[in-house]
């Protein structure tokens, strides 16, 4: 009998004769020591997203240093330790059940042609990377994001932000939260508060509203949005909207594409009155621990 077989066994006994895993093996004669160990044995499957995870890890390594010159130290330091961060991250979900306390994670990284705030670029026009990592605990949740940006003396920026969310049985989702940003050569800059609202409006047809204030600048940023869920892979949306600070006004109309579970692409044409941004490409990883991705990436689908 070959030692799968001896643990298949082992089971099939302790479930029909509700016996304990140390008897079962005494009675079949096999070494609990060594029933044990089989019984942590690591998958194929397991095994593939591990190597998938090491070698997705090393390619956005690979990345970081081509964007980036030598003399971009800081950036490149700041984005590898975000990289480690997701791969263990990552690795521990392949592994990992849902907590029984309630909390969960949620990992992410994209790759963007450009990253556009608001209709402006904040990366000059130039590509960047942004891993992401975020708990939750029934609706509470907090996490980081961290840009390549490159404004002035600054390359990275750091993104902290906690807040609460839920969707509603009537199909309403709301999110209220306030964020914090740090830069990695001017420090501490600003923080607002933000709400968002998504709701149905007929069909396969939704709306989104933000609000969000920056007391730092005195500055509210306001904005609506329009989505249409074409498919269960294929969502589209357009969203105007303006902020008080410097009397900008911006839009953007773009469709993203599910790829699988975890993979999206995104391409969207990015606009403002100050000067349009262009056409932006973002693929996205993801890791889906809970429902959170599905409703971002789709939130009339859920």
């Amino acid at each position: 009998m070959t030692p799968a077989a001896k643990r298949k066994a082992v089971v099939r006994l302790c479930d029909q004769h509700e016996i304990s895993q140390r008897r079962a093996c005494d009675v079949l004669e096999v070494e609990r020591l060594r029933y044990l160990v089989l019984s942590r044995r690591f998958t194929c499957q397991s095994l593939h997203l591990l190597l998938l995870y090491a070698t997705m890890l090393k390619s956005l390594c690979a990345m970081t240093c081509f964007l980036f010159p030598l003399q971009d130290r800081r950036a490149r330091r700041s984005l590898l330790v975000g990289f480690a961060i997701l791969l263990i991250c990552g690795a521990k979900g392949v592994f990992a059940q849902d907590s029984p306390t309630g909390f969960r994670y949620f990992a992410g990284l994209s790759a963007a042609t450009n990253y556009v705030s608001n209709g402006i670029s904040l990366s000059d026009n130039k590509p960047t990377l942004q891993p992401l990592f975020e708990v939750d605990w029934n609706g509470f949740y907090a996490g980081t994001v961290i840009s390549l940006v490159r404004k002035g003396g600054d390359r990275t920026e750091f993104d902290f932000y906690l807040g609460f969310r839920r969707k509603l049985n009537n199909g309403l989702f709301f999110d209220t939260g306030y964020r914090r940003f740090y830069l990695n050569s001017s420090r501490d800059c600003c923080g607002e508060f933000k709400f968002r609202l998504l709701s149905p409006l007929y069909g396969d047809f939704g709306g989104e509203v933000y609000f969000s204030y920056n007391p730092n600048l005195d500055s509210f940023n306001k904005r609506s949005r329009l989505i249409w869920a074409v498919s269960d892979r294929w969502t589209a949306s357009a969203a105007y909207g303006e902020t008080s600070s410097n009397s900008n006004e911006y839009w953007d109309a773009g469709v993203t594409f599910a790829l699988t579970d975890t993979f999206s692409l995104d391409l969207r044409y990015q606009g403002a009155e100050t000067g349009d941004a262009g056409l932006v490409a973002r693929f996205s990883w993801a890791t889906v621990q809970n429902s959170l991705a599905r409703i971002l990436a789709n939130p009339l689908d859920q």
